[in-house]
């Protein structure tokens, strides 16, 4: 089975009003050759920008590209073996006379790969720079369907449980936190009626804590776990699964992770939104997630959003 990541019924959304089957395979293959190009795209920011530029980048041939790129980053050798099998069906796909030779064999391994590059491309993208990178990182992510991003958050958490944080020393400052948040000390307005919000615990934290804050990695860490956290079971609530939105809360609550206040208020939240589902605009298919993601590329100015919404589009589409 297909991972989620590229779901049968998403590819069809397009095709389905194409009888010819030797076209759709030609289609199937200009999308791979167009995935290829987004994903090029991103790996340059992500691993080539510092010692190359766009303009020497964008004269090589994509074979070029991508033995560069083995030069410059540290992903596993099959990694590249798939890059090089997309570029193959990618070019059957660019010259007539190679259509002749496309197999739906060959298009669904290159859809396969496609899926495992981008699912291992976002993980090792949050490894590198974290769900808050910018301002709009944790938006560009939520442009992908909710069940899309369950498998990614998944994989992130038990990366970020696996390194060493002082949970119970974090937990005691987070208690410190909620406790200047209701005594005013920290601007409510930005939490519009919600808390906890994981997101504005690095951006709004009040004056009286900050240097605390910034001066840990511990509590930085523990905040990027929170966050992960907190969009994993809102995932969960958006796809339709309200018991699995608070189990995933509940779980790390069990674990020792989440103070009791944070649990409290985070079913608290689940609960309220569960209710106003219907007033969020979340994506029931490819084209509205499409959507969702152009309307906001038009404010990106940081070259991380743009490379992280090149990588989110190859997911979504096939077109640049």
């Amino acid at each position: 089975m297909e991972d989620v990541l590229f779901p049968e019924a998403i590819k069809k959304e397009y095709l389905a009003d194409i009888l010819d089957v030797d076209t759709k395979r030609q289609y199937r293959a200009v999308a791979v050759r167009a995935c290829i190009e987004l994903l090029l795209e991103h790996l340059f920011y992500q691993f080539v920008e510092s010692t190359v530029s766009m303009n020497k980048w964008n004269a090589l041939t994509v074979y070029n590209k991508i033995e560069l790129l083995k030069e410059k980053s540290f992903l596993d050798n099959h990694f590249y073996e798939e890059l090089h099998y997309l570029r193959v069906t990618g070019n059957k796909g660019a010259h007539v006379a190679e259509h002749s030779n496309i197999t739906d064999e060959q298009l669904d391994t290159s859809f396969r790969y496609l899926s495992t590059i981008c699912t291992s491309l976002i993980f090792e993208y949050f490894k590198e720079y974290g769900m808050q990178s910018t301002d709009n990182t944790s938006t560009i992510f939520s442009c992908l369907q909710p069940r899309q991003r369950v498998k990614v958050l998944n994989q992130y958490i038990s990366h970020l449980e696996r390194i060493e944080c002082d949970i119970e020393a974090s937990k005691s400052y987070y208690s410190r936190y909620v406790e200047a948040y209701r005594e005013k000390i920290i601007d409510e307005t930005v939490y519009k009626g919600f808390f906890p919000k994981p997101l504005r615990l690095r951006q709004n934290i009040n004056k009286h804590l900050s240097s605390e804050f910034n001066s840990s990695t511990s509590l930085q860490h523990y905040d990027e776990l929170l966050l992960a956290i907190d969009k994993l079971s809102l995932a969960y609530l958006k796809s339709g699964s309200f018991f699995l939105a608070i189990c995933t809360v509940y779980r790390f609550y069990a674990d020792g992770y989440l103070t009791i206040s944070y649990y409290e208020e985070m079913c608290v939240k689940l609960n309220r939104m569960n209710q106003e589902l219907d007033e969020y605009p979340i994506a029931k298919c490819q084209k509205g997630s499409i959507q969702n993601l152009s309307e906001i590329e038009l404010s990106f100015s940081h070259d991380l959003d743009k490379s992280f919404s090149k990588l989110i589009r190859c997911i979504l589409t096939n077109e640049n």
